[in-house]
């Protein structure tokens, strides 16, 4: 599939998919090398041009596994509500309102800790929220808990980078501000 052969790829995947029919990566891949096959190699396939997988027992029809579209669904929807819910704190923190904003905020952080190994997207929303948190506590004059939050993010794995880079020259501002004033 890298090589970009998708037909060969479509037969390679067949293959290992007739070995082994509970392999979800495979049967992803193999998914995945459909979508991409031109028209003709396409109509190559319908029309029996190649034929399906070889065993030594004759042909088997490979049934491929959609993926579950009820829980991607449901974490899209999550992701748009805490979005929505990310928009209307953002402009209580563009009026100043920092306080009500920390709330939302850590509503909806709590919510995204309780839900164990979620999609790398809400570990990405939870780091913009440690983010958000920690400069409202910036804005409130709480350099420690500022700190704090954007050390959260920095320990944080699989996060994007520029949630890092931000948290880390958020914490750098305010460190140096606390030693200053200590």
């Amino acid at each position: 599939m890298e090589l970009k052969n998708y037909l060969e790829a479509v037969k390679d995947f067949q293959i290992i998919m007739s070995k082994e029919p509970e392999n979800t990566e495979v049967n992803a891949d193999l998914k995945e090398a459909r979508k991409n096959l031109t028209k003709k190699e396409v109509e190559i396939l319908e029309n029996g041009e190649i034929k399906e997988v070889s065993t030594s027992t004759g042909f088997k029809k490979i049934e491929i596994q959609e993926e579950d579209e009820g829980e991607d669904a449901s974490t899209k929807n999550l992701l748009k509500e805490f979005e929505e819910r990310k928009a209307k704190a953002n402009e209580m923190t563009k009026k100043g309102n920092f306080l009500e904003a920390i709330k939302f905020y850590e509503s909806d952080l709590k919510l995204i800790e309780k839900m164990e190994n979620g999609p790398k997207e809400l570990i990405n929303h939870k780091a913009n929220l440690l983010n958000n948190i920690s400069f409202c506590h910036s804005q409130t004059g709480e350099a420690n808990k500022a700190i704090n939050y954007a050390t959260e993010v920095i320990d944080l794995k699989d996060v994007e980078n520029d949630q890092k880079i931000k948290a880390l020259l958020r914490r750098g501002k305010f460190f140096n501000f606390v030693n200053i004033s200590q």
